[in-house]
């Protein structure tokens, strides 16, 4: 603020002094928006010391110590609610967060859950466990006559050999659990389990459903541009459609 000597002080001096120290007062107040009495009490000490001949130099100095502590004060009490108010906002996103995650997560467990899970161990996800149930409801009431419609409407029908083959390696058969699932299980199954082996596992038996799903979705849209399909073969079709939807598995394509 101002610079002070150890010694006496001239008039100029001291009213050099008072002059820096008023302003500074003023902009104290102004600043951080404190009553006039802080500037008050000021000029009485400033009386008290001016009348019974004080040490101006070592009075000035002192108060200057004093507007210097308390500005400190008020900027560390600015920094800490500053703090406060950037941690409760990061507090208010997280929870938002999480609330819209959470709302996400509700929506798609009800979508899934009228879809039965197949049985294999209790370790495994109910996402891929009710996703594997959806498909084999699809094996069981859509594939024949939905392949059948598509083996004879297109040209491209002899695919539908191929997709017969990856649809056994998602169902299995008779006692036979899904191959596709053979890594996952294994993997649960160990005793020390890795997770992250485990996640990379249970994301590509997501993605082998959807390969499927995708490619004969294609293949039967393709089919109906050059045949009407029966009402069977459309039934197939909407629960495809509705697998897909229901399990995210829209964008899960082979490039």
């Amino acid at each position: 603020m101002i610079k002070l000597f150890n010694r006496g002080l001239s008039t100029e001096e001291i009213a050099k002094a008072l002059k820096k120290i008023r302003q500074e007062y003023n902009n104290y107040i102004i600043t951080y928006m404190k009553p006039p009495r802080v500037k008050e009490e000021f000029e009485r000490r400033y009386l008290f010391a001016a009348k019974y001949k004080e040490n101006m130099a070592l009075f000035f100095k002192n108060e200057i110590e004093i507007l210097q502590d308390i500005i400190t004060q008020e900027e560390d009490k600015k920094r800490q609610k500053e703090a406060d108010k950037a941690l409760l906002q990061q507090k208010r996103l997280r929870q938002k967060d999480g609330d819209f995650a959470d709302k996400i997560l509700k929506e798609y467990e009800e979508r899934i859950k009228l879809y039965p899970a197949i049985n294999i161990t209790d370790d495994a996800s109910i996402e891929v466990r009710k996703l594997y149930g959806a498909m084999k409801v699809f094996e069981d009431k859509y594939w024949n006559s939905l392949s059948k419609y598509i083996r004879i409407a297109t040209p491209e029908g002899r695919v539908i050999d191929h997709l017969e083959n990856d649809l056994w390696m998602i169902i299995g058969t008779g006692t036979r659990r899904p191959p596709i699932l053979d890594k996952y299980i294994f993997l649960l199954e160990r005793p020390d389990h890795d997770l992250q082996a485990i996640s990379y596992a249970e994301q590509a038996c997501m993605k082998q459903v959807a390969f499927f799903l995708n490619e004969l979705m294609d293949l039967y849209k393709r089919s109906t541009m050059d045949s009407v399909p029966p009402g069977s073969a459309v039934d197939g079709f909407n629960y495809m459609n509705q697998i897909i939807f229901n399990f995210r598995l829209a964008d899960l394509k082979k490039r």
